[in-house]
């Protein structure tokens, strides 16, 4: 879960966006990283669902200019010296631990659901998007077939929808 943040240590990369593999880009997705690339913050954070995106940052919902982890390897080396035994959530406790402290003061952070306790010059904002599709949230899991893995999410598309299946919002990409 954590090779990927090894992204930010590419000298050819400059700016990085993480995402699980289950989840799918959306018109949405792309509104709120177009909306942080045209600040000059230096990093995305995304929380856009009320119950499992507690985190400080996401292991699949964050993005940043690269220049400032660019000793990430490092991070991540010590990070598993020191907790040696990996368990599941690692990935956001390394986010936690280890990267926010270095990023807290320069992010802007998209969420309607949660305070994110700014600091520096951080921002909040809501999405620049409308959610139409509610269990449609960033970050979604997916099987191959589009269905919801949590079922959380499958019951919201079941009881919108009538079926356990993500609707994909790319025509929201006319207004962007």
């Amino acid at each position: 879960m954590t090779y990927r943040f090894l992204v930010f240590a590419d000298p050819e990369v400059d700016v990085a966006i993480v995402r699980d593999v289950d989840s799918r880009i959306s018109a949405r997705d792309i509104a709120a990283v177009n909306e942080w690339l045209s600040t000059d913050l230096s990093f995305h954070i995304m929380k856009d669902h009320p119950v499992g995106h507690g985190y400080l940052i996401s292991g699949g919902m964050f993005g940043g200019r690269t220049d400032k982890l660019r000793n990430i390897e490092k991070l991540l080396l010590n990070f598993f010296h020191e907790n040696p035994y990996y368990i599941y959530g690692a990935d956001q406790t390394f986010l936690a631990e280890e990267v926010y402290p270095i990023i807290k003061d320069d992010c802007l952070f998209h969420s309607e659901h949660y305070d994110c306790n700014l600091t520096g010059k951080s921002i909040q904002k809501s999405f620049p998007t409308p959610n139409r599709y509610p269990d449609n949230h960033i970050g979604a899991a997916l099987n191959e077939s589009n269905e919801y893995v949590f079922g959380i999410d499958a019951q919201a598309a079941i009881d919108k929808n009538g079926i356990n299946k993500y609707i994909y919002d790319f025509d929201l990409l006319e207004n962007i």
